[in-house]
C-alpha cells in the first residue's frame, strides 16, 4: 500500500476514535482496553484459516491501522451475515466492522465510512454458447473489420468485372490487355 494512502486511512481511523471519545461512548482521555471488531468471511478481503487465524486485504489493512495506533482488539465473526454485522455496529455491540461492506446511500445514512479503498463495480457472467457454421468459423479466423474489408473488395471487383463485360461488349473490345507479343 502506498504510504500516502496508508496515512489517509490511519488519519481517518484516528479521527473516528476522537469523535467516539468526545460523543460519550468512552470516558474523555481514555481508550477502551480492547475494541471489538466485527467481521465476516468475504474472500479475498477477509479469510479465516482452519486454525482460526484471520487474513485478507481488509484484515491486513486493519492490522496495520491497529499497530500504528497501538490498539488492542479482538475480532468477532458474523458468519456470512452482513445485515447482522451492520446491526451490531448500529446497536454498539461492536466498535467497528471490517469486511467488504457496500457503501450505499442507505448505509451512509446509518454509518460513517472511511474512504473506499477498493472501488468495485457489478458485473454479470453468462454461459457462452459455442457457435457452429461457416460464419462462426470465419468469425473466429477473421475479425469483423477484416470480413467487412474482404466483402467490400469482393463487391468492388464484381462491379469492375460487370463494367468490363458491359463496356467490352458494347465496344466489341475489352478493357483487358492482350497478351504481350500478340496484336489485334
Amino acid at each position: 500500500m502506498k504510504p500516502a494512502m496508508r496515512a489517509i486511512i490511519v488519519a481517518a481511523v484516528a479521527l473516528w476514535f476522537c469523535v467516539e471519545l468526545t460523543t460519550g461512548r468512552a470516558d474523555a482521555g481514555e481508550l477502551p482496553a480492547k475494541i471489538v471488531v466485527g467481521t465476516m468471511r468475504v474472500p479475498p478481503f477477509v479469510l479465516r484459516s482452519d486454525d482460526g487465524n484471520w487474513s485478507g486485504l481488509s484484515i491486513e489493512l486493519w492490522n496495520q491501522i491497529a499497530a500504528d495506533l497501538n490498539l488492542k482488539f479482538e475480532f468477532r465473526e458474523y458468519d456470512y451475515d452482513l445485515a447482522g454485522l451492520l446491526d451490531a455496529v448500529e446497536r454498539s455491540q461492536i466498535d467497528a466492522a471490517i469486511a467488504a461492506i457496500p457503501i450505499t446511500y442507505e448505509n451512509e445514512e446509518r454509518f460513517d465510512f472511511t474512504a473506499a479503498y477498493f472501488p468495485a463495480s457489478l458485473g454479470i457472467a453468462v454461459h457462452a454458447e459455442p457457435q457452429s457454421g461457416v460464419l462462426a468459423t470465419l468469425g473466429s479466423v477473421f475479425s469483423r473489420q477484416a470480413l467487412v474489408a474482404i466483402g467490400g473488395l469482393a463487391v468492388l471487383l464484381f462491379v469492375i468485372g460487370v463494367f468490363d463485360l458491359v463496356v467490352g461488349t458494347a465496344t466489341k473490345g475489352s478493357l483487358r490487355r492482350a497478351p504481350v507479343g500478340r496484336h489485334r
